[in-house]
């Protein structure tokens, strides 16, 4: 997926900026596959939920993991983290259909979207 936001990216991005960058691109990806976005960076018990969007199958929470060095952005997630997500997706206020993860690799000329549904 060509996108722009990696061409405007600042040489050296601390980690923070790169996971910004990342869910901006999350947020696009889901919005143009028809889903709305509901929250984003809910700190909730157990963890974070970094975007909760609402589709044709419901409500659906997502862990965003992006890397610019070349790594697997998917190795980020492991059996804490999904441990974590689960228990911030059990406080939601509304039932969650499932948990996903949109894993980005960001390269100079794009980025490439993997989307892993039902994760947890």
């Amino acid at each position: 997926m060509d996108v722009g936001y990696c061409r405007t990216m600042a040489r050296n991005p601390t980690r923070a900026e790169i996971g910004r960058l990342g869910e901006e691109i999350a947020a696009s990806f889901l919005v143009e596959r028809g889903y709305r976005i509901e929250n984003r960076n809910l700190n909730l018990a157990g963890g974070e939920i970094d975007i909760v969007a609402s589709g044709p199958e419901g409500h659906v929470a997502f862990e965003v993991k992006t890397t610019s060095d070349g790594v697997d952005p998917t190795e980020a997630v492991d059996t804490r983290k999904l441990d974590a997500l689960e228990r911030a997706v059990a406080s939601l206020p509304v039932p969650i259909r499932r948990l996903d993860v949109i894993a980005i690799r960001l390269e100079p000329d794009g980025a490439e979207i993997r989307w892993l549904r039902d994760v947890s």
